[in-house]
């Protein structure tokens, strides 16, 4: 049995107890005694917990979606390997920790994975973006998604060719073209080589394989034909050496067929130098699908016209021709759309938004001094909405406006510019001139000054409320930097 005194401090204790009375007083002696008795005696050693060199079980089953599988050698290599200790769990295990090093090393990973930084990624990103279009190609328009058809447009965008980049300019659109033409791509499988593929027929983008072009250019540049007999001449020259290879993402045809050739023409087509598949934009599918936008646009453009009252009682055929004139333009908040006293700059339609109608009085202002002055304020009269249509009567029979026309929001106007009103047939225009009414012609001079007494009234009411506040706030109190408080030395 472990004994619990220490021996060598009893022998301590037990000197003092022996001293001579008369060497030492007993007081002194008793304090020595009570100090040095509890140290004879031993105390139990703390076990503290020790530090584990392995994880428990209880961790590796909260953590078992971060454990690496066994591999099905497992086995062998533990009898064969020595056996090692497992490293303690670290901060990095967890995938709820706190740690600012997991998720900073994290976010550096995903951009590493995301980013396009080197060519080699430049490559690897096209390549990525290829594989997927091949899968969702898969499926016929009709069968894809709207959500494949989403993903086939963001694809179309990445892949674009630079040849064609005007039609990507179709952000702020309604109706983006490119989305609509994602909606109808198919693929054209090509089994061997030596087959020719003719670009006159459609926009192709290379899936897989690689193919020749038999002539220069094999894409047509813009979307404009009218210098097609100069960039595609009549007969088509070919290449004699088959130098140029395109191969997977690049493009060749077009969306226009070029006037005068056949859709079996030499121009624009290319031969395959090995299997190949294609995704394909028809010209049909372009042409019909420019026409669909364009009917869109136009049933916008016609409600617009139709929802206003002098336009709402005139035949379909004249608000279609009348329509077609239309330019949509958005306007930014407090802009001046007309002036008074000037001719309108444009026929105006409002299809989103706000403006309000000022007009301009002669008012006397008495001075401090007691003397009287003529000036000049601005009334609100009124405001313009949709529904609206303003400048059709200053614009044909040149009469300058009598009221200013800003904008209170940020609107989106149809507009037509006076030389268009030129392109109109002569019962159009004259059903235009018998349906339009004078603007602002319905004010009054007691309207006016109706309106001019009760602005007055609800400013000097404003302005009553603002000094009684300031008096109120500055009633036996100091604001620093104003009136004997304002001290030009020290800078705020």
């Amino acid at each position: 049995m472990q004994s619990c005194i220490d021996y060598n401090k009893l022998k301590i204790v037990n000197s003092v107890v022996s001293l001579d009375p008369k060497q030492v007083e007993n007081k002194a002696r008793h304090d020595v005694l009570m100090t040095k008795f509890k140290s004879i005696f031993l105390r139990p050693p703390k076990n503290l917990p020790k530090i584990p060199n392995k994880t428990t079980k209880s961790f590796e089953r909260a953590h078992q979606q971060i454990n690496r599988p066994k591999s099905r050698y497992a086995a062998q290599r533990k009898k064969v390997l020595p056996k090692v200790n497992a490293d303690p769990p670290t901060p990095y295990d967890d995938p709820v920790t706190h740690d600012v090093r997991y998720h900073v090393s994290n976010t550096r990973r995903a951009r590493s994975a995301d980013g396009v930084s080197s060519n080699d990624d430049v490559v690897l990103h096209r390549e990525r973006n290829l594989g997927v279009l091949r899968l969702l190609m898969k499926k016929l328009p009709f069968e894809r998604t709207r959500r494949e058809h989403k993903r086939v447009y963001q694809l179309l965008r990445d892949l674009w060719p630079t040849e064609l980049a005007s039609m990507l300019d179709d952000v702020k659109k309604t109706y983006p073209v490119v989305r609509e033409l994602a909606s109808v791509a198919t693929v054209d499988h090509y089994s061997e080589a030596g087959l020719t593929v003719f670009g006159n027929s459609g926009l192709y983008l290379i899936l897989r394989g690689s193919v020749r072009p038999q002539t220069v250019p094999y894409i047509r540049e813009g979307m404009s034909t009218d210098n097609d007999s100069e960039n595609f001449p009549c007969p088509t020259p070919l290449l004699r050496r088959k130098q140029i290879k395109l191969q997977p993402g690049d493009w060749f045809g077009t969306l226009q067929k070029v006037e005068g050739r056949e859709i079996n023409s030499k121009v624009l087509s290319v031969v395959t130098a090995e299997p190949c598949q294609f995704l394909k934009i028809s010209v049909a599918d372009y042409k019909r699908i420019l026409t669909r936008i364009e009917q869109r646009v136009l049933n916008e453009k016609t409600a617009v016209v139709q929802a206003t009252a002098p336009y709402n009682k005139w035949p379909g055929l004249s608000v279609g021709k009348l329509a077609r004139l239309i330019e949509w333009k958005t306007v930014t908040a407090d802009t001046v759309i007309a002036e008074e006293g000037e001719i309108a700059p444009f026929i105006v339609f409002f299809r989103r938004g706000e403006c309000n109608i000022f007009k301009q009085v002669e008012a006397i202002k008495t001075l401090a001094s007691g003397r009287k002055r003529r000036i000049l304020k601005t009334v609100l009269m009124g405001q313009l909405t949709v529904g609206d249509a303003l400048g059709e009567d200053s614009i044909l029979e040149q009469r300058p406006l009598s009221c200013t026309v800003m904008t209170s929001t940020e609107v989106e106007l149809g507009v037509i510019e006076p030389y268009k009103l030129d392109l109109l047939d002569v019962t159009t225009r004259t059903l235009l001139g018998q349906s339009v009414q004078p603007k602002f012609s319905e004010m009054s001079d007691d309207d006016i000054h109706a309106n001019f007494v009760r602005q007055e009234m609800r400013d000097d009411w404003d302005r009553l409320k603002h000094k009684v506040l300031l008096q109120t706030i500055n009633h036996c109190g100091i604001r620093p930097g104003y009136g004997k408080w304002a001290n030009p030395l020290i800078k705020p």
